[in-house]
């Protein structure tokens, strides 16, 4: 997915990942979560993006609140609109 969003050679593309996990503290879970919000948005430059993603979690410590509430698997998205279903 990252070759094709960012165009580059998959050897690079899997060094990005690398380095990106690495600036998310080794949490897959957030990298994952970043990279989904990516997809779904689809932003004009996409590697651009997910590296101010991971600065903005990082320096907000978003991913402390993650882990301490146990949000890191949560769809906050799919919830929503399943409340909103519901007529909630």
């Amino acid at each position: 997915m990252v070759h094709h969003s960012t165009g580059l050679p998959v050897k690079r593309a899997k060094s990005l990942i690398g380095k990106w996990l690495r600036d998310c503290g080794d949490s897959t879970e957030t990298l994952n979560a970043i990279l989904d919000e990516a997809v779904s948005i689809r932003p004009a430059v996409f590697q651009e993006w997910v590296t101010k993603a991971i600065q903005r979690r990082m320096q907000t410590g978003f991913w402390q609140i993650e882990d301490k509430w146990g949000l890191t698997s949560y769809n906050i998205d799919a919830n929503a609109k399943r409340f909103e279903e519901m007529g909630q």
